[in-house]
């Protein structure tokens, strides 16, 4: 990780996110508020809260997934430093719904993601054409909530020639942080454009391809067909010896 984003890390403010308890059956303008759950290993029992949504976008837009967030529960004098485990959204509006706080245990170590950021132009993409390809947007981690960081840079820049490629392992990622699965998966690599043939050809293939099927399905239910056919004369022919 860079040395801009070490300092912006240790000197970024604290984040606070403010919440009211919810009563059961107790309603608010959805527009305004979102229902929320507060729980983690050191809550007994899990606290039922509301957010202002627009707080709450405002908030999450900052510490994204991995930062901790200093999470003040009105009337609540225990601190509470959480992490946003899941957000719900409306399948057909897309409004918030609802929100799980995880409260972290500080001398505890935890699972969670960071995103990736990619910085910079890879020359293999800007100098020779090729076609920039993301793996994946974060990473699985674990570590201690204090190691936590805001994200893990991606230098296209290592992206020189087609067919480079930039993988877990290549990533300067805190000492303190264990990443979960393998170093060897990609994060980001070039491929080499397609020709304009190239594409024809695909194109035709898969013309050729849905041709087959189609073929395929159609012998398929000829022969259903008959064996129906053959079924239903069997069947007539018994009644007839009967």
């Amino acid at each position: 990780m860079s040395l801009i984003i070490r300092l912006r890390n240790m000197i970024m403010k604290k984040i606070i996110l403010n919440a009211v308890p919810r009563v059961l059956g107790e309603n608010k303008d959805l527009s305004l508020w979102v229902k929320g759950v507060l729980y983690g290993p050191e809550i007994k029992e899990s606290k039922s809260v509301w957010v202002m949504a627009k707080e709450f976008k405002k908030v999450f837009k900052e510490a994204g997934g991995s930062t901790l967030v200093d999470f003040k529960l009105e009337g609540d004098k225990e601190e509470h430093l959480v992490l946003f485990h899941e957000i719900q959204y409306d399948s057909l509006t897309n409004d918030l719904r609802h929100i799980d706080f995880y409260k972290v245990k500080m001398g505890e170590k935890i699972d969670t993601t960071i995103e990736l950021e990619f910085v910079g132009e890879a020359p293999a993409v800007k100098e020779l054409g090729g076609i920039l390809i993301k793996g994946q947007d974060s990473l699985d981690v674990r570590c201690f909530p204090r190691h936590l960081v805001s994200e893990i840079e991606v230098d296209l820049a290592e992206l020189k020639t087609i067919d480079d490629c930039i993988y877990v392992r290549d990533l300067k990622i805190p000492a303190e942080i264990e990443i979960i699965g393998s170093l060897d998966t990609s994060v980001a690599s070039v491929a080499k454009a397609r020709t304009a043939e190239e594409l024809e050809s695909l194109d035709e293939k898969v013309e050729m391809d849905v041709d087959q099927v189609e073929v395929e399905k159609g012998q398929e239910n000829k022969a259903g067909e008959e064996d129906a056919t053959d079924d239903k004369n069997k069947e007539t022919e018994g009644d007839n010896k009967k």
